[in-house]
């Protein structure tokens, strides 16, 4: 027994000097976070926790989850420009890049849990994540997050089904991944009695597991917090005096004067990246291309269970494609009215509000190029935004 002695006083000293340091960098992100920092797209806020645990504690701003449509924050009408403008304005929290679909949501917000109950949340859902395949394994482990995924299935608010429907899906796309995430999806999946024995077993060195990487996250944290010089904004206009209809007809010339060199109300400098050289090509390319049967679909469907289980308050916002250009490239009309339908149905079965933009498919320059959000689309979504703050 003497010999265990030492080992113990050892272990007793080591998480005394972790528990120190974790309570001491907990205080600085929190003391250093300020509410402008959400306007930007930082892949450490993405993937970590501190940063968007400081921001919900605080609870002056929207988080906004979504993929690639949140960059191009220098747009005019982009959320963190247009809100910036406003001296008693919403700030905003981006979260998200591209190939954040569903499932990278998902475990995000389980693992934040109590950070988000009873928060108001949106969430931006692409047509685009409804492929025939989803999310592939490559864009998939672009995101993922360890420390989120840890945190999710040690949180026991999830019920043991949802963490199982999850382990599934992360052990199919994160194939040559951790092997540690690995082996905790396998235990998950299988759900026998020697799985969950093993589990139990487990469980400490993967708290533990989960517990360095926290530390680690709010270490990197504070260090990008610390290294930042935050101004004030400098605002000029009211929510209560912005007239929407006004600010459409800007974003109408706005966009008109963007999109000169094609018929499909495209952004220039893309057309003449992406399309123009080989826009024979995409002529009927699309014909057999649906949105209809997704794996997608299972995993939008978790995620609408979870926010019910932690009682959030997510707005979701439909967003269209390009009618003109879907019709170049033959995607089936019908399947696109479909495909909005069935959103439709899916969020409204679960109570949640829903900003349904699917009827602007032919408003020009409601979006930028083939799927971004551009000028008119992103002002009737700070629209929706501000309702549903208000």
């Amino acid at each position: 027994m003497k010999r265990f002695i030492p080992l113990l006083l050892s272990l007793v000293v080591v998480y005394f000097v972790l528990s120190g340091v974790d309570k001491a960098f907990t205080s600085k992100v929190e003391s250093r976070y300020y509410p402008a920092f959400g306007d930007e797209l930082n892949d450490r806020k993405n993937q970590g926790m501190a940063l968007q645990e400081a921001a919900l504690k605080r609870g002056d701003s929207i988080p906004i989850y979504g993929s690639s449509e949140l960059s191009g924050t220098q747009k005019p009408y982009h959320p963190v420009t247009f809100f910036a403008s406003w001296d008693d304005g919403i700030q905003v929290n981006l979260v998200g890049r591209g190939y954040c679909q569903s499932l990278i949501h998902l475990i995000n917000f389980g693992a934040l849990g109590d950070s988000l109950q009873g928060k108001k949340i949106v969430v931006i859902i692409s047509p685009q994540w409804f492929s025939k395949y989803g999310l592939t394994a490559d864009n998939f482990k672009m995101n993922f997050s360890e420390q989120q995924y840890l945190a999710f299935m040690n949180n026991t608010q999830i019920s043991p089904e949802m963490k199982a429907a999850v382990a599934k899906r992360v052990q199919l796309l994160n194939q040559g991944g951790s092997p540690e995430v690995n082996y905790l999806s396998a235990l998950y999946s299988r759900g026998t009695g020697p799985a969950k024995g093993l589990r139990l077993l487990l469980n400490p060195y993967f708290q533990f597991e989960e517990y360095l990487l926290s530390l680690k996250d709010k270490v990197k944290s504070s260090e990008i917090l610390s290294a930042r010089n935050p101004s004030p904004r400098q605002g000029k206009y009211s929510k209560e005096k912005t007239n929407w209809d006004q600010e459409r007809k800007i974003a109408q010339s706005l966009g008109q004067a963007a999109t000169t060199n094609n018929s499909f109300s495209i952004e220039n400098g893309y057309y003449d990246k992406y399309i123009k050289d080989n826009l024979a090509a995409y002529k009927g390319k699309m014909k057999n291309d649906s949105y209809l049967e997704s794996p997608e679909y299972g995993d939008l469907e978790l995620l609408l269970k979870l926010c019910k289980e932690l009682e959030m308050k997510p707005l979701f916002v439909s967003v269209p494609v390009n009618g003109w250009w879907y019709d170049y490239c033959g995607f089936p009309r019908n399947d696109r009215e479909q495909y909005y339908a069935k959103i439709r149905q899916m969020i409204s079965s679960y109570g949640f509000e829903l900003a349904d933009f699917s009827g602007h498919e032919y408003d020009q320059y409601f979006l930028q190029d083939v799927m971004h959000l551009g000028w008119k689309g992103w002002v009737d979504i700070d629209e929706a935004i501000v309702s549903y703050f208000n």
